[in-house]
């Protein structure tokens, strides 16, 4: 992510937890994303994770995304401490 070009970039962050939210994870990413504009994130308990398809596409369509139709790039980040469990 360090080395993505992220200016004028937006960002719509999705995390699944076991409830933390996002924790300081937004906090990161705007250090690690400079330039780019992070809209609000959607947070899903980990044990609803496997419906999150319409979801997304629903919380996009908040955004006025057409959410079949426009270009994303899906960027994974693991935080440091848990990168290797």
């Amino acid at each position: 992510m360090e080395q993505y070009q992220w200016q004028d970039k937006t960002i719509y962050p999705v995390c699944t937890h076991e409830g933390s939210r996002f924790g300081d994870s937004l906090n990161e990413l705007s250090e690690i994303a400079q330039g780019a504009s992070i809209e609000r994130g959607l947070a899903v308990r980990g044990v609803c994770a496997y419906d999150t398809d319409q979801a997304i596409k629903n919380w996009l369509n908040n955004y006025d995304q057409k959410a079949d139709d426009q270009p994303m790039v899906t960027v994974s980040y693991w935080h440091p401490q848990y990168k290797d469990e």
